[in-house]
């Protein structure tokens, strides 16, 4: 074979062509910091790199969901905390008032105090999330716990009796009295944590608050409702349910007992040292409606610890998934950096070492350019 000078020619470009080729791949690795620029380079790593990049989305986004799950029961774990120190609170003012040594206008003081104590206790019921009420259930965007105001024509109404300063006749009074609706759902709203897991978020809140399946929005003593036992007793430290009845030695006990509207109202005139038996204002402490309101306190006392129990458990439950969401993340990432990006320092080595043979290539070939032109002299 007649190695001619064009062949030579050709191999030199060749051969400085494909030195070139590997160079330049080799400074694209160094620039994109990526093993393979292409999926054709080694296609059985790019579909291992699929499936893991597709592992670590759904990580990511269930990474996600237990973040923003983790931030909404640190937000009620918060407002049952508050609201059980609330209640804590309005458990001392009770046993106060059920204290013989305070006088009326001490025990309005009370009633003051437990007045604050309900409204705080409203608005922590009705805390938000990021302007989500985290206990209405579905209806998060809805405000779960209103105040009815007795002024409102459905407000409920408490009737109470005694008997009147003759230590006889039976006498009544019925009035209107404030009240706590619910406005969200009893759904549970659950969410996905992992592959088929699913945790429960939320704490329903009128189960917890209110008890309105048993009966609650009045006060009864059977009923743990926070809201109506609150109420009960700031109307009754107030004395708003107090019977202030005025009665006369010639009042005679009328059938059915008598209401506050059939006590005599002439009696404005009369000389109370002159009435046998003595016409005194019917005010009498009632200790059993305190004793009846501190003991459902401690009842719903009891239900809000059982809530933040759940909550706490759950949110245990919620942080070993972060811990284990976090460790596959970083073995999955570890794994994809292992078969996509490039060993830096070996790079930069191959880089040297290619240029070196690119240099050499085009000395040589033009050496070779060189000698061929000395023998064409010669020839």
């Amino acid at each position: 074979m007649r190695i001619t000078n064009r062949l030579i020619t050709d191999n030199s470009v060749k051969n400085m062509s494909e030195t070139l080729d590997d160079l330049y791949t080799l400074q694209q690795k160094a620039a994109t910091g990526k093993k393979y620029l292409r999926p054709s380079d080694n296609p059985a790593v790019t579909s291992d790199n699929l499936t893991l990049n597709s592992g670590l989305r759904s990580i990511e986004t269930y990474q996600k969901t237990i973040q923003s799950t983790k931030q909404w029961m640190d937000t009620t774990d918060f407002a049952l905390q508050r609201i059980s120190e609330v209640l804590s609170k309005a458990q001392q003012v009770v046993l106060k008032g059920l204290d013989d040594s305070y006088n009326a206008d001490e025990r309005k003081t009370m009633g003051v105090e437990i007045d604050g104590l309900l409204n705080q206790a409203i608005e922590l019921a009705n805390y938000q999330d990021e302007g989500r009420y985290v206990f209405s259930g579905y209806k998060t965007d809805t405000k779960p716990f209103v105040l009815v105001p007795k002024t409102d024509p459905s407000a409920p109404t408490l009737s109470q009796t005694t008997l009147s300063t003759d230590g006889v006749t039976p006498l009544t009074k019925t009035y209107a009295i404030d009240s706590v609706t619910y406005q969200g759902d009893g759904n549970i709203i659950n969410r996905n944590i992992a592959q088929n897991e699913q945790i429960t978020v939320n704490i329903n809140g009128d189960q917890t608050f209110l008890d309105s399946s048993g009966g609650g929005g009045s006060y009864d003593p059977a009923v743990k409702d926070m809201f109506a036992t609150l109420i009960r007793v700031r109307d009754y430290l107030n004395s708003e349910d107090y019977l202030k009845m005025h009665v006369s030695s010639n009042y005679i006990q009328p059938t059915p007992p008598a209401t506050e509207q059939a006590v005599p109202s002439d009696t404005a005139n009369i000389d109370p040292t002159t009435v046998v038996p003595p016409y005194t204002s019917n005010q009498i402490l009632d200790r059993n409606i305190l004793g009846s309101a501190y003991t459902s306190l401690q009842k719903v006392t009891e239900k809000i610890t059982l809530a933040m129990t759940a909550n706490g458990a759950r949110l245990r439950n919620l942080e070993t998934n972060i811990d284990r969401a976090d460790k596959a993340s970083l073995e999955i990432k570890s794994i994809l950096s292992q078969n996509e990006e490039v060993n830096m320092a070996e790079l930069i080595s191959e880089i040297n070492n290619q240029q070196t043979v690119y240099q050499t290539t085009i000395n040589i070939s033009g050496k070779t350019q060189s000698l061929m032109s000395l023998f064409d002299v010669l020839q």
